[in-house]
């Protein structure tokens, strides 16, 4: 079902990654595939309130659009996203904006700093990257899907959960 990879992903990422169409439309991809894996940090800072909501099968579909957000079926490098130009990358889930991280300078960065090599995709950094068979695993240090979609995820709470 899932690509077998030496990278090791948080379980609530997988969560994410669980339906089968996802699957299907990377195996029809342009020679491979990109995967932005969050790493465990990032889903540390969520706190338990959210991966709560993240496995409630109450919100399968809402976890499915976050997930679509985390992959792009053709294979995309680190250096490929530095270098474009376009403001943005085309995920399953939608357009999602990309930007180059910076050193230095004031407000980390955001004034007078200069461009360090680094990479965000919607605000989350790519840590490390890895090559398995015909796909690119991204580490990243956040979810990249639009904070939006949480305004979608099962509010209530039911006595006894």
């Amino acid at each position: 079902m899932y690509p077998s990879t030496s990278v090791l992903v948080h379980a609530a990422f997988m969560q994410l990654l669980s339906n089968q169409q996802i699957w299907e439309e990377l195996r029809t991809g342009d020679g491979g595939y990109t995967i932005f894996a969050p790493n465990d940090k990032a889903f540390d800072a969520l706190g338990e309130d959210k991966i709560r909501q993240l496995n409630d099968p109450r919100n399968v579909e809402t976890t499915e659009k976050i997930g679509r957000y985390h992959a792009i079926a053709a294979p995309v490098t680190s250096q490929q996203i530095f270098d474009s130009n376009t403001g943005g990358v085309k995920t399953l889930g939608g357009e999602v904006p990309i930007g180059k991280t910076k050193s230095g300078g004031f407000l980390g960065g955001l004034l007078g700093g200069t461009e360090d090599g680094g990479v965000t995709v919607n605000g989350a950094k790519i840590l490390e990257s890895f090559e398995v068979t015909n796909c690119i695993v991204h580490e990243v240090d956040g979810l990249i899907s639009p904070q939006l979609l949480w305004r979608y995820m099962d509010q209530l709470r039911i006595p006894g959960t």
